[in-house]
């Protein structure tokens, strides 16, 4: 979907990503799975197959089951970072670098040490 996104889907991004923030707003758990699922869907949304989207949504909601968890502080900073580096991928980056970054980075689950391996 790496062509199809336009400044305003980065737009979007931006400002659920702002919304994410961990310690700007008192939000619900409910509220902040709902949004990090906005903001991935913002870009999914764009892929031409339906089976592709239907098989990366469900294995998304597979792996996070956002709203059955609450991730804590330490997830939501980290994923606040991460999706600042993804949004930032789309505006300069190539999609070979975004591919590896949300599947080597954003979804290594290496968020409790805080750092990218």
């Amino acid at each position: 979907v790496f062509p199809r996104v336009t400044p305003e889907h980065v737009a979007r991004l931006k400002d659920l990503n702002a919304r994410m923030y961990p310690g700007t707003q008192d939000i619900s758990n409910d509220e902040y799975n709902r949004i990090n699922l906005a903001f991935h869907e913002t870009y999914l949304e764009l892929e031409t197959s339906s089976l592709l989207k239907k098989l990366l949504r469900i294995n998304r909601l597979r792996l996070f089951q956002f709203s059955l968890r609450d991730w804590g502080k330490a997830f939501c900073a980290v994923n606040h970072a991460e999706h600042d580096r993804i949004i930032e991928l789309f505006e300069s980056g190539t999609a070979e670098e975004l591919s590896r970054y949300v599947t080597q980075v954003h979804w290594s689950f290496n968020w409790q040490q805080g750092t990218e391996s």
